[in-house]
Formats: structure tokens, sequence, C-alpha cells
């Protein structure tokens, strides 16, 4: 009970692990300075040494010092530094090292049952986790220290080929899968590009019909709003005026050769001449009628400006003269360079 309330209230400093790589490195620094030839250590914590070899699936020797330990000096001379002990070492193992008076190495000791110094003990990995399956301990010569080692690794290699064998098996595996996710993945990346290139181009489709059938549509109101047009303009066709000084004489010549002689008072507007054209069969459905010589368009007679204005000018102001030639020019969407005077 005395004991228990000493460590309660004067704890063993080494129980406070604060720096635990600081303390290895320590005091591998201070070994590999004392010692020549010592074995490659491990410059980390046990926790970093144990998922090193727990990743490489190898052994892991740890070997714990006590300074206060008579043997200690000659076995980190005479056994751990001996080359044959180095190499077989370097060669098999994963070492790591620290004193037990650091706390690391206090703490690590705590894991080992009932430690003879100088101690080395042998962890792998064994049942799915890191174990130790074996120690040497004590005063121990170098040639007997590597066969006890090698007794040991022997004893537990199968283990880790074992290990290793299925790491492999699942890291195969899981390329093949992580292969076919990919694969499926770009399939259906494939298969998203080909749906969305089919809808586009359904959308471009649909569109593209939605315009022909407004076009048409369009086209037929048009149709029908010229035919309306042509009918009244028929029905309004005045008698045709006697020769006389307030009437003019006009040859109309239409794009499709036919020639028409006509008289119109000269008090009348152009929308006359133009509505007269309009209920020709011959007629475009829009045009521009045109002065021979010289070659220009008569103001306010086009279909277009007839269409679109209610004034218009008088025949006799838009510069025309008894006998005159005028000309019938396309403009519509049907109109091409045929529509000239023949």
């Amino acid at each position: 009970f005395i004991r228990f309330v000493w460590r309660i209230f004067n704890p063993d400093p080494r129980e406070m692990v604060t720096d635990p790589r600081g303390d290895v490195l320590t005091f591998v620094d201070e070994f590999e300075a004392k010692y020549e030839n010592p074995p490659q250590m491990f410059r980390g914590s046990y926790g970093e040494a144990q998922a090193e070899a727990k990743k490489n699936l190898q052994f892991l020797l740890v070997y714990l010092h006590d300074p206060h330990n008579k043997d200690s000096e000659p076995f980190c001379s005479g056994t751990l530094c001996n080359n044959d002990v180095v190499e077989y070492i370097n060669t098999n193992m994963l070492f790591w090292g620290c004193s037990i008076q650091k706390p690391e190495g206090y703490k690590v000791s705590k894991l080992i049952r009932n430690p003879t110094y100088p101690l080395v003990a042998v962890v792998c990995l064994y049942q799915n986790q890191l174990a130790i399956v074996g120690r040497v301990q004590g005063k121990v010569t170098a040639e007997n220290s590597v066969n006890l080692l090698r007794e040991i690794v022997d004893l537990y290699e199968p283990v880790l080929v074992s290990a290793r064998a299925d790491r492999e098996a699942l890291n195969q595996n899981q390329q093949i899968r992580a292969e076919q996710d990919e694969a499926y993945l770009l399939s259906l990346e494939k298969d998203k590009q080909k749906m969305d290139k089919k809808r586009k181009e359904k959308e471009i489709a649909e569109n593209e019909e939605r315009r022909k059938e407004k076009l048409k549509q369009e086209k037929e109101l048009s149709r029908q709003a010229q035919l309306e047009m042509k009918l009244k303009c028929k029905k309004d066709i005045c008698e045709e005026p006697s020769d006389g000084d307030d009437v003019i004489s006009l040859l109309i010549k239409f794009p499709c050769g036919k020639r028409i002689n006509r008289r119109f008072h000269k008090a009348v507007s152009v929308k006359v001449l133009h509505d007269y054209v309009y209920a020709q069969d011959e007629a475009p459905a829009r045009y521009q009628i045109f002065t021979s010589f010289p070659r220009a368009p008569i103001a306010g007679c086009s279909t277009d400006e007839v269409i679109s204005t209610q004034s218009h000018p008088l025949i006799q102001d838009a510069g025309l003269n008894r006998n005159d030639t005028v000309f019938v020019q396309n403009v519509g969407e049907d109109s091409s360079s045929d529509d000239e005077d023949r």
C-alpha cells in the first residue's frame, strides 16, 4: 500500500512518453557513436517501426538496452556489432532499439513478460496481428545469437510468405476490380456521350422540323394573303380610261416575258398601277416596278410599300410619260437573276 501511494505522488518519469521519436534518435546516435559496425537501426518510434514492418511484411528485431546491466556492454560490442550478426540482421530484419531508461524504451519493456537483459525480441505478423514470436536474452554469443535468430525466422517465415501471397492476391484482385471499375465507368461515359449525342441530334432534328413546319405555315399564310390580295386587286380594277391629255399609256413588262399595254389616269396614285399588275396571274408575289430610262424604281410602287404605307404619290408625279415602258422586277424569295428586262 505504501509503495502504491508513493508511486501516485512520485511517478516514474519514464511513464511519461512525450517524445518517443526523440528517445529513439538519442539512443541510436549514442549507440552508433559508441560502437563500431552497428546494425542499421530504424530511426523512428516503436509504433512507426511496427507500421513499417507490417507494411513490408518483414521481421522486426527489437533490442532493449539496460545501461545498468553488466552484460549490456559486452553484448553490444561483441554480439550485436559482430559482422555475422550485423549481416544477418541487415539482410533479414528491420532493427529497432532503445534504452529502457528512456520513456519509449521503458514503455516497450512493459510489453514483454519477465524480461532478462540484454534482450532482443523478434516480432512479426502472426494471426493477423504483430506479436513477439521469439527472443534472445541474457549473455549470448554472436554465433548462438545468429543460430537462435535463424531458427525463429525459419519457423515463422512460412507465416510471412503466406501473408505476402495473400496480400499479393488481394492487391491483384483490387487491381482487377479497379480496372473493371474503370472500364465500367468508361463504358458508362461512352454510353452517356452516345445518349447525349442522340438527344442533341433529336433536339436538332425536332427544332429543324419545327422550323420547317413554321416556315411552311408562314408560307401558307403568305400564300393565302397573296391570294386574297390578288382577288381584291382583280375585283378593284377600274375600267381602262379612254385616250386623252390626262391619260398616259404604259407598256408593262413582266419577268416571265409577258407584255401588257394599259392606260392610266395621271391623277391616280401609283398604287393603282401596282394593283393592276398584282391582279395579273403572271405577277410575282412581291415586286418593284421600275422606269425604263433612266432605270429607277418608282417611289411607292413596290409590294412592300403598298402594304406598309397608306399614302402613295400620283402617277403624274412619278416621272412617267406617255408611252413609257415600265419593268416588273421580282424581289421575293424566289427571285433570281432571270428577273430582268427581256
